[in-house]
């Protein structure tokens, strides 16, 4: 066995040529243009991460089952609110959700921001009263924009020793920005995605305001301007 993953790790790691692919959508389970071998695709996107506050503090609180509840509710609202503002998850990692708006640009930004703002208003408005009767469970949203490279990893022949991985700052950023968030500042956005708002998705209240308060986070050993809120969009 010694020398099998000796021999696969070598043949990663050996120099030579890498294919990837920069077009077509976003890659999900069964893409044929990737492989365990030497291919990846990268594609423009805004990342939306979002991640349960205090899941260990309800896992003891609590009986199994009513852990689960709380999981499955938490996580209905945001993959529905996601998947309805035209996102796409692609990662569901215990208590959180890595979800992509195919694109760049302010047409990519702007159902990112709403869907957010539409899963703090039902989580701490509509459906406040359910969550209420168990431990408070607090979230964070990140979100950034850029390219992402996605690559396949693990053992073939088996879906459940392989998942596609996620590469790339835009990924990575949103981890640290949703890592910020809490009530009541539950949605942090980079300093890019900052300069891609809409008037729609900027400004709210009234008289309008800016809704957007800044702030900073520490990524890659740089300390970088970031931005966050405490605006809800409401959900007809």
């Amino acid at each position: 066995m010694k020398q099998d993953i000796a021999n696969r790790l070598s043949e990663l790691l050996k120099a030579g040529d890498y294919t990837v692919y920069d077009t077509g959508p976003i890659p999900g389970a069964g893409d044929t243009r990737l492989t365990f071998d030497s291919t990846s695709v990268r594609f423009d996107a805004v990342t939306l991460y979002i991640d349960m506050r205090g899941s260990t503090a309800v896992l003891n609180a609590h009986q199994a089952h009513n852990v689960a509840k709380i999981h499955k509710a938490y996580l209905f609202t945001a993959t529905k609110l996601v998947a309805e503002g035209g996102g796409q998850i692609r990662s569901y990692n215990g208590d959180s959700i890595l979800a992509f708006f195919p694109g760049k640009g302010k047409a990519a930004v702007t159902p990112a921001i709403k869907a957010s703002m539409q899963i703090k208003h039902i989580l701490t408005e509509v459906c406040a009263q359910d969550f209420a009767r168990y431990k408070p469970v607090d979230f964070g949203i990140g979100i950034d924009a850029g390219s992402i490279l996605c690559a396949k990893a693990g053992m073939g022949r088996n879906d459940n020793h392989n998942d596609l991985i996620w590469l790339g700052n835009a990924v990575n950023r949103a981890t640290v920005l949703s890592d910020k968030g809490r009530a009541p500042n539950h949605i942090w956005i980079s300093d890019e995605v900052r300069n891609l708002l809409e008037n729609n998705v900027q400004y709210g209240g009234s008289p309008p305001r800016d809704m957007w308060s800044a702030d900073w986070i520490d990524y890659n050993g740089t300390r970088e301007r970031a931005w966050c809120t405490q605006f809800r969009w409401s959900v007809e």
